[in-house]
């Protein structure tokens, strides 16, 4: 499983990119310039890991050569990853085509709350939910080329290296000639064959993302050797198929520090990151059972949940497991042994949580509720990427001409999945489409 901390380094090293452009109203949209491609200086020495065959154009159509056109760059999705891409390089002066396969900018950037970290910037108390629709203001007022409706279908590998994309629209198919290649395509949730493949324990589960996660890159760069790293997803906690994020009360299952699965047993660390969610979809009914007694400074909370349907309150917790139809005997004696611990100033022994975070289960009235994480919203996996956001072939050797960002490379970013706080993948889309360009352009040697 690959790790990538020369990338976190450099995603906090151009955390001030964002400031080198400025929003405001925006002009109409321009066509880029045909201009000749030229390899950048970053890659000129570079030969091809492995020998892949030359793309054709898509098989029902050949490309209308009289459509063709040469750019620097050419950046594959209008998310927030695609959009930075697209308006770095224009920034800095190049030619820049970007391509949306759907009718509008944002991807599943435009359904997040807009929030991102970057160290010690104000950007952080600025941003808002207006951020992907700012972004897309400064690419517009940068001159890029935004062509909506229109898909990439194949990627152009030709001498040693990628070269461009071939591109379907409503009148046919042609190529884009570009020095550079960034893919900004999104997840792979909506993509059938991937999530059986890669994730078969998340295949099931609802996608609450964008529409154009389907794939798209990873396919198409996987046919030149490129390959999967991390494991996971991003997800939100629902209550019969709504989003409790936005629910009144429906954070009460995040603030619970005791957890069972149907069976009446404990099965993690409670204080563990999104790994947990593999660990739920793991238990018989893919879900926990969060418990709450009146000693956490959380009852407010569930009182709100109990008021609103998410939870219930009892005096016993036998009551609570009859509510949810959980093992009496089984969950009172799991109770029995963590408590012992804990009165004993001992370490969790089953799952090593730190006696001062193991919680009270001791103090009536008691609470709980269920952790359901049905609502997929991204994918923890990814290509694979070198620090530079150069995609890497199966030998881990930079395939020439091609890069990646946002949520394509993720896996990459956070390494073993296990996704660290709200904002990591919107953070790490933006920076590392400026990452991508500046290297292309010979700034990171």
């Amino acid at each position: 499983m690959k790790k990538s901390t020369p990338l976190l380094a450099l995603l906090c090293a151009v955390a001030l990119l964002l400031g080198g452009c400025s929003s405001g109203s925006a002009p109409e949209s321009t066509p880029s310039q045909t201009v000749p491609a030229t390899q950048s200086a970053s890659e000129q020495t570079e030969a091809p890991a492995t020998q892949a065959p030359e793309t054709s154009a898509a098989e029902t159509e050949a490309p209308a050569a009289e459509r063709d056109v040469t750019v620097d760059f050419v950046v594959v999705g209008a998310g927030a990853g695609g959009l930075q891409a697209a308006a770095e390089a224009a920034f800095l002066g190049k030619s820049v085509i970007l391509l949306e396969k759907t009718g509008r900018a944002g991807g599943s950037s435009a359904l997040c709350e807009g929030y991102f970290w970057s160290s010690g910037a104000k950007i952080n108390e600025e941003t808002g939910i207006g951020i992907v629709q700012d972004m897309l203001a400064i690419a517009e007022k940068q001159s890029v080329d935004i062509r909506y409706d229109s898909k990439a279908t194949d990627l152009i590998y030709e001498d040693g290296r990628v070269q461009g994309v071939v591109v379907e629209d409503a009148d046919g198919v042609y190529r884009i000639y570009a020095d550079t290649t960034i893919l900004a395509t999104g997840g792979f949730l909506r993509n059938e064959k991937l999530m059986k493949e890669y994730m078969p324990e998340w295949y099931y589960e609802e996608p609450f993302c964008g529409a154009g996660s389907t794939g798209d890159g990873h396919e198409m760069a996987m046919e030149l050797g490129a390959h999967m790293v991390g494991y996971s997803n991003g997800g939100v906690w629902g209550f019969d198929g709504q989003n409790g994020y936005h629910m009144e009360g429906g954070m009460a299952p995040c603030l619970c520090f005791f957890l069972t699965n149907i069976e009446g047993r404990r099965f993690c660390n409670e204080y563990m990151g999104t790994l947990k969610n593999d660990l739920i979809v793991q238990q018989s009914d893919r879900k926990a059972y969060c418990f709450m007694d009146s000693a956490s400074s959380y009852v407010s909370f569930m009182e709100e949940a109990v008021e609103k349907g998410l939870a219930h309150k009892a005096d016993t917790l036998e009551e609570l497991c009859e509510i949810y139809g959980i093992p009496v005997d089984a969950f009172m004696e799991t109770v029995a042994g963590y408590n012992q611990a804990k009165e004993e100033g001992r370490d969790d022994p089953d799952f090593g949580v730190p006696n001062a975070y193991m919680v009270s289960m001791t103090e009536a009235p008691y609470y709980a509720t269920y952790f359901d994480p049905s609502l997929t919203t991204n994918n923890l996996m990814g290509l694979a990427c070198d620090e530079y956001c150069r995609l890497l072939d199966a030998n881990d050797q930079p395939i020439p001409g091609l890069y990646g960002c946002g949520e394509l490379i993720i896996g990459s970013v956070v390494g073993n999945g296990n996704y660290p706080s709200c904002g990591t993948c919107l953070a790490s889309g933006i920076y590392g489409g400026a990452i991508a360009v500046r290297h292309a352009c010979g700034q990171f040697q």
